[in-house]
């Protein structure tokens, strides 16, 4: 339960999959400048990095290395041996502090003056490459494919808004997506891991209508599917192990795509209105659906390959911030006023509990250990 001096604070403002790992999750915390790793099994911190400058936000290079959002700059830390490595040059915009993994070398970010994209070596903190779409055109959003090959940004300028894909690693635009009189809302988009589609909920300008679903073939530049429901979409989410799509509508209903055949799979009720985030599992077999607003405080859990839900977890304070675990297996949440995880392990009727994986992590002489990477 929340101690009372801490009832009402987001301590833990972010959670986050290390890259093959499915013991352990990365917390940060933004007001106790804590950067934290987490075994699930036992529910205990066996890193804790102190002193960070408000990180906000966490890309996982490998790992140990993290990319480290802090204010406004990008710091890279080895958490197993809770030390700084480097300091990325320049700072990101106030208010899309973009970047991603592009490999274990570099990171791809959006410029402070959202007019380039920047290709950031991770290893000197220098900028190695940086490339400009035109005159005049600033970037909204930034999606990198897990492989690092693609990259895909919405542009807020030209009008409707399109859609922007280079190939990283030849520094290349190769698409500039658009529909006559659409735009792109690239809050609600997505890259598949592979970096073979994009998806984005699109809507005809000055249209009252709902808007509706888009996939592109990134390599084509081609529309691959358009889904038209009934309702507006508030989150969609895309998986290309699952071979699937997965978007909420404003009502709550969850609806599952075949990214390959293009029907409809299922339809998912128990939401009681829309809700903004939905997380799918590496296996693309299961989903988590929440709200970060609060709204509804329900978290569920989804069988995308049965349509079920799985379970569902009503928290009686504000959430904070939420994972699924690499295998599926459970729901990590932060709770407002709790400085640790919550994690939430799912029993099933017929198999029982689902174990989750567990392991050391990194050097097992420094569990438990407190580091201060900042110190001079």
């Amino acid at each position: 339960m929340p101690s009372d001096d801490k009832v009402g604070q987001a301590l833990v403002t972010g959670i986050f999959k290390l890259k093959t790992d499915p013991a352990h999750v990365v917390t940060v915390s933004t007001s106790q400048k804590k950067v934290q790793v987490w075994n699930l099994t036992s529910g205990k911190a066996v890193r804790t990095l102190i002193n960070i400058p408000q990180p906000r936000n966490v890309r996982m290079v490998d790992d140990y290395r993290a990319v480290v959002l802090c204010n406004r700059e990008l710091k890279v830390f080895d958490l197993n041996q809770g030390t700084l490595l480097s300091e990325l040059k320049g700072v990101l915009n106030v208010e899309r502090p973009y970047f991603e993994i592009m490999d274990e070398n570099y990171a791809v970010t959006l410029s402070r003056n959202r007019m380039y994209v920047n290709i950031m070596e991770l290893e000197t903190g220098s900028q190695e490459s940086t490339f400009k779409v035109g005159e005049d055109r600033f970037l909204d959003s930034l999606f990198v494919s897990a492989d690092g090959q693609m990259c895909v940004c919405g542009d807020e300028v030209q009008k409707p808004f399109p859609l922007l894909v280079w190939d990283l690693p030849n520094k290349k635009l190769i698409h500039d997506m658009r529909i006559p009189n659409h735009e792109f809302l690239t809050s609600m988009a997505a890259i598949s891991h592979d970096g073979q589609y994009v998806v984005s909920v699109c809507k005809e300008v000055d249209d009252p209508a709902p808007n509706f679903l888009t996939i592109y073939d990134l390599q084509s530049g081609q529309m691959y599917k358009k889904w038209t429901p009934e309702v507006s979409t508030c989150a969609v989410a895309i998986s290309s192990a699952g071979h699937c799509v997965v978007n909420c509508l404003e009502t709550g209903t969850l609806m599952v795509w075949d990214l390959v055949a293009g029907g409809l799979r299922h339809e998912l009720s128990g939401h009681r209105q829309g809700v903004d985030r939905i997380l799918i599992s590496d296996s693309g077999t299961r989903c988590v659906s929440y709200s970060t607003n609060n709204i509804d405080q329900t978290v569920k859990l989804w069988d995308l390959t049965k349509g079920a839900c799985l379970a569902s977890f009503t928290s009686d304070v504000p959430l904070t911030s939420c994972e699924l675990s690499m295998d599926g297996n459970a729901v990590i949440l932060g709770l407002e006023g709790r400085e640790d995880i919550l994690v939430l392990q799912l029993c099933l009727k017929e198999g029982g509990l689902q174990m989750i994986t567990d392991g050391s992590y990194g050097d097992d002489s420094l569990k438990d250990k407190e580091f201060d990477p900042m110190a001079k």
